[in-house]
């Protein structure tokens, strides 16, 4: 298995990712600059990819909110409801 970013900053106006690797906890994780992850550039760009759409899907939520729109969207007909059965009272 190869290791996972799980993080990423800015420092000294340079891009930072927070490496994860694989069989150590959480304190053995590093923060390594793109000159350091030359070997990684695929795991890089699909972490870039799946954040730039997690930000997106924010910006969606947020927008609907403001709006005043619920975050899911309900039928806007509702079907007709079902009349229950009636039975004939019995006369005894």
């Amino acid at each position: 298995m190869e290791p996972r970013i799980v993080g990423k900053r800015v420092h000294d106006s340079k891009p930072q990712y927070l490496v994860k690797w694989v069989g150590y906890g959480h304190g053995c994780n590093m923060w390594r600059g793109l000159d350091d992850l030359q070997g990684c550039k695929e795991l890089v760009a699909d972490y870039d990819e799946k954040q730039e759409q997690l930000a997106t899907a924010r910006a969606q939520q947020r927008t609907r909110r403001a709006a005043g729109q619920p975050e899911w969207s309900a039928p806007t007909e509702r079907p007709a409801r079902r009349q229950p059965a009636r039975h004939a009272k019995e006369s005894g």
